[in-house]
């Protein structure tokens, strides 16, 4: 690069020929990227500072910093800041705040309403269309609109062109029960919403036995009668309690969680201390251990005989020889109610019944 020559006193030029407002003082140094720095004087304030030879040189100076700090905008409160081409932009000044290194910065209103913080050499460099993050923002959103107007998904019927709320577009859609709801295209799109939550309640009431018929046998407990309810979602019943001869009145998921929640714990201790015995780490969900349900485990398992009874394995754990074989004897149809007692004297007997169950789960012979 060719060494650019300065004489002392004189004033610097651009490379365009230009003179600027700065005076070279004879002061010269190379920065550790081999740049060179030089020592000027302004020719509007007078102060001396280091300066970049190369930002000289490529564009106009208007003055030092002190210059850029001290100098007023010009501009009013509520007044529309202009670009550099003199057009109107999407900004009104609201107050001018303390220059960072020479810079100038303030806070303005966009047409949005959005208030921002920006630099005004910023502002002034944009195009007359632009705006604050948000309005950009919205601008890209509004041009990757699908419209979905009169599609369904699920229970969900788009009925309308999108709409803006709280800075997100979301599509008016009517559900097959009657209610408006306001949903976004992404949770349309990818299944994550089929309806205004009637399919949820629906699908939980089925789940915690809404549909139970006088004489259904719920665990310990026997439905008598079915009560009315306020909601599809929340059904209370008249049961009998067969352990204590008591009667109830229960909502269905207070039900379903006194009967499975207790033998749930039950079956995951009894699968966990199992695997441990053995020298192994339970890997497995319980549920895909027992490879049923817990009501079908129930049914299996028939009433509980006595307050203190244990579930013991038919075939005992000790006939494992590895790891798979273990995970084997873990199924349902190994299990079985016995009482605490019986379970804790009995340690690994060979009986007929247990031969059986080693040859159906294990494919072989008693060791």
């Amino acid at each position: 690069m060719r060494r650019i020559e300065l004489k002392i006193g004189e004033e610097v030029t651009d490379k365009q020929g230009k003179p600027t407002s700065f005076i070279y003082l004879g002061i010269r140094e190379k920065t550790n990227s081999g740049a060179a720095k030089v020592l000027v004087e302004c020719g509007q304030c007078g102060s001396h500072s280091m300066m970049l030879l190369d930002n000289l040189r490529r564009r106009p100076q208007r003055g030092c910093i002190n210059c850029c700090v001290n100098a007023p905008i010009n501009l009013g409160i509520g007044d529309i800041i202009k670009t550099s081409a003199g057009e109107d932009t999407a900004y009104t000044l609201v107050e001018e705040l303390p220059a960072i290194e020479g810079r100038r910065r303030v806070r303005v209103r966009c047409s949005c309403g959005n208030e921002v913080v920006q630099y005004l050499a910023s502002i002034r460099g944009q195009n007359k269309d632009s705006g604050c993050s948000r309005c950009v923002g919205r601008k890209i959103a509004a041009s990757k609109l699908l419209d979905l107007s009169f599609q369904r998904f699920g229970r969900l019927q788009v009925v309308g062109p999108q709409v803006l709320v709280n800075g997100t577009y979301k599509n008016p859609c009517m559900c097959d029960c009657g209610n408006e709801v306001l949903v976004r295209s992404a949770d349309l799109r990818n299944g994550n919403t089929k309806s205004c939550g009637c399919l949820q309640k629906e699908a939980s009431s089925k789940a915690s036995g809404s549909n139970w018929e006088p004489g259904t046998m719920v665990g310990h407990f026997k439905v008598i009668e079915k009560l009315e309810s306020t909601a599809d979602w929340y059904q209370r019943y008249k049961v009998l309690n067969t352990q204590t001869n008591r009667i109830n009145l229960l909502p269905a998921g207070t039900i379903s969680q006194r009967v499975n929640h207790p033998l749930r714990l039950q079956c995951r201790k009894l699968l966990l201390d199992a695997m441990r015995r053995g020298g192994f780490t339970k890997k497995s969900s319980t549920f895909r251990m027992l490879g049923c349900s817990y009501a079908k485990l129930m049914e299996h398992l028939g009433p509980k005989p006595t307050e203190d009874a244990h579930i013991d394995h038919i075939c005992p754990c000790a006939q494992a020889q590895d790891e798979e074989e273990l995970i084997k004897l873990q199924y349902y149809t190994n299990l079985r109610w016995m009482p605490a007692k019986e379970n804790l004297s009995k340690g690994c007997k060979r009986t007929k019944e247990a031969e059986e169950m080693c040859r159906s789960l294990l494919h072989r012979e008693w060791i």
